[in-house]
């Protein structure tokens, strides 16, 4: 049976609540599912309500936004114990700050430049979580002035394009150090969609020596090619690989 251990909610970038992932996965017939929302766990309580409720397996979790050598890494926490989520708050609260004020930056910028776009407009649509780049995109992608949401990060919303400054990041091995230290199991997310081969290969012994478990080797952003690339560094490295991909894309920000 399937599972899918990254799914994000309104907590962060999905477009369901905690209990209609639940209810999504139920209704797939999904053998478990994880909620991961970005750098927070304050739909997880909920999930996992809801989950005990309609009989779901559920595994709390986390998606923190980390940086090896000035490069925006995406790690998984799975597995993370109730009484450590107070842990992962202070964790995440001060990034989250400074994120929100990196975006509230980067929408002004491309107002000041004649892109229709408002902050408050997008944190009203957004009541229960975080803003980042994919909601911004979204609003870009509805003023018509992109393409897609892909598009919008290739283009305006890329580091280096003059609009976003990245807010300053937990550094990738503090951060699976960290994720050992409570007990959930690290995964490197998504590892070729925004990072090039050489230097995931580069990172990965120094992140497998401070803990990684695993790394997603399937993704919606990825030809064959590129899964059989994950797929072998995964498997050099004894990780585990299985598809933690997108499995219900409908339970997620594309």
């Amino acid at each position: 049976m399937p599972i899918d251990l990254h799914l994000h909610s309104t907590h962060s970038d999905g477009t369901l609540t905690p209990a209609e992932i639940i209810a999504k996965a139920k209704s797939l017939d999904l053998a478990a599912v994880a909620l991961t929302d970005h750098n927070t766990v304050s739909g997880v309580p909920a999930f996992m309500a809801e989950a005990e409720k309609q009989g779901v397996t559920a595994v709390a979790g986390t998606e923190l936004s980390t940086v090896y050598k000035g490069r925006e890494i995406h790690l998984l926490g799975l597995f993370i114990p109730s009484e450590a989520f107070p842990a992962v708050t202070t964790l995440t609260e001060d990034y989250l700050t400074r994120k929100e004020q990196s975006n509230r930056d980067l929408v002004a910028r491309l107002a000041a430049d004649g892109y229709r776009v408002d902050y408050d407009t997008i944190r009203n649509a957004t009541p229960d979580g975080n803003i980042n780049r994919a909601l911004i995109a979204k609003a870009l992608l509805a003023g018509g002035y992109v393409p897609s949401v892909k598009a919008a990060f290739n283009t305006l919303l890329g580091e280096g394009m003059g609009y976003y400054i990245p807010p300053e990041r937990l550094d990738l091995f503090t951060a699976i150090r960290l994720l050992r230290s409570i007990r959930a199991l690290p995964v490197w997310a998504h590892p070729l969609q925004y990072i090039d081969e050489a230097t995931v290969r580069e990172a990965l012994p120094e992140a497998v020596e401070a803990g990684l478990v695993g790394m997603e080797v399937m993704h919606s952003s990825y030809d064959e090619a590129t899964v059989t690339a994950a797929k072998a560094m995964a498997e050099a490295e004894k990780l585990l690989c299985k598809n933690l991909s997108r499995v219900c894309s409908s339970c997620k920000a594309e």
